[in-house]
């Protein structure tokens, strides 16, 4: 959408295992690199026991160094909170800087244990301190939630920030193919990396209680698993933990462009998660006409309610989760009328043009700012 309307925009990824490569897309420019390795700091690490420590801070380097590499001057440089990728560029502060809250890992930490202790371990202390950090130095702050400003605002996160609520930019034409709910067998799609708190073995367990009224009932999992629990990857200790996976199918990682291919085999998406900032998969089901299923910690979770676009259960609730999958399920055409408001809210609330504007704006605040940041500095 901003390459439409004249900007030249560029997208860096640093990451570690991925093919170094420049290519462009839909006229976006991306570039893809690896994380630089220091020998002393990853030493220094092991010692200490600071692993996320040592990917914080390469993480960091390598994106503010690959930048620099690209020789583009850029007029803004935009990040997300998480990993505090951009740490660097706002302790240089040479840039007009915006930073994106996606969710950062003290709001991940606090809504999936229920307490504070995962939140103060050491590793979630220095995230938490570079992705504040990060967040509190840039010009603008943007972010799709209001739930999410509510509670890092809650725990003192943001300070004096005031996050301006940008929607996201969904394109929704693009789902407009997607093949009619009346259709579909009464099967759930789960869309997103497998860890612990997105909570996928819930729906496992709620797929179970389905299918004693339901016996062809089954879920899709679609996704890669993200994180080690009990030493195995996420999908394996899901497996092996779990003592009913019938109804179950697992098709890892797919293509983008494959997600419509799944969304119209299925009859509506649940996302079970003990918090999310504001999911795309969850737009993209409802451009589809999908209702959607998820818990009432979800920055989703006031639109779902509003437009009736879905139902909503209480986090870590199995049973919850079975009883409102239940009546779509059990109906094709109740499924159809709720994915019809589903898709009424997408085309009304995440207008591609609406969304655009506000990013436009954003940015013009940020340069404002930076510029009223440099002046008051040159006149001290």
């Amino acid at each position: 959408m901003l390459t439409a309307q004249g900007h030249e925009v560029h997208v860096l990824s640093c990451c570690n295992e991925q093919e170094e490569r420049d290519f462009v897309d839909r006229k976006v420019f991306v570039h893809l690199r690896r994380v630089i390795q220091i020998p002393v700091i990853r030493q220094l690490s092991g010692v200490l026991k600071l692993s996320t420590l040592l990917e914080l801070i390469t993480g960091g380097l390598s994106n503010y160094i690959e930048y620099r590499r690209l020789h583009v001057d850029f007029d803004v440089i935009e990040y997300p909170d998480l990993d505090a990728v951009g740490w660097l560029f706002a302790f240089l502060r040479k840039k007009p800087l915006v930073a994106h809250l996606h969710l950062p890992t003290i709001m991940s930490s606090l809504c999936h244990s229920g307490d504070e202790v995962a939140a103060t371990s050491r590793n979630t202390q220095w995230s938490s301190l570079f992705e504040r950090f990060s967040v509190r130095h840039a010009d603008a702050v943007t972010c799709p939630s209001k739930l999410t400003v509510q509670k890092l605002k809650d725990v003192g996160w943001l300070g004096k920030i005031e996050p301006v609520i940008v929607p996201q930019c969904l394109n929704w034409s693009d789902w407009q193919s997607t093949a009619p709910v009346e259709n579909t067998p009464p099967t759930v799609l789960y869309l997103g990396w497998l860890g612990m708190n997105k909570a996928p073995e819930l729906l496992v367990e709620a797929i179970s209680i389905v299918r004693e009224k339901i016996p062809d009932a089954k879920a899709i999992f679609v996704g890669e698993s993200l994180e080690y629990r009990n030493g195995l990857p996420y999908i394996e200790w899901l497996k092996k933990s779990q003592p009913d996976l019938s109804g179950c199918e697992f098709a890892h990682y797919i293509p983008h462009d494959q997600v419509i291919d799944f969304i119209s085999s299925s009859r509506l998406l649940a996302m079970p998660s003990w918090f999310e900032n504001y999911p795309m998969a969850a737009l993209e089901a409802m451009a589809g006409g999908r209702p959607v299923v998820t818990t009432s910690t979800t920055g989703i979770a006031e639109l779902i309610k509003n437009a009736d676009a879905g139902q909503l259960f209480s986090s870590g609730d199995p049973n919850g989760l079975a009883d409102v999958l239940l009546p779509f399920l059990l109906d094709a055409g109740h499924a159809a009328k709720i994915g019809r408001n589903a898709r009424k809210a997408v085309c009304e609330v995440h207008d591609p043009d609406r969304s655009l504007a506000q990013r436009e704006m954003v940015y013009q605040q940020a340069i404002g700012n930076f510029e009223k940041r440099r002046y008051i500095t040159a006149h001290k």
